[in-house]
């Protein structure tokens, strides 16, 4: 009855992403390595957990947490 799956327009998106990821990932990696946990980095989740807990554990005056997801 002209019903269509909801993600369709996710997939292709989702593999122009990883090609283009193929490409610049070294570079990637070497840039933002320092300030992220996302890409190339091997428990990248549990460290990010870790610091939050810390942060709400013991904060400090001046300190902010910020989380950004794009």
């Amino acid at each position: 009855v002209g019903l269509s799956p909801i993600a369709v327009g996710e997939v292709p998106r989702r593999v122009a992403a990883k090609c283009a990821l193929v490409k610049i990932r070294a570079e990637s990696i070497n840039i933002i390595a320092p300030c992220q946990l996302g890409l190339g980095v091997s428990l990248g989740t549990e460290a990010a957990i870790q610091s939050c807990r810390h942060v709400v554990a013991s904060p400090l005056p001046n300190e902010l947490m910020i989380k950004i997801d794009l």
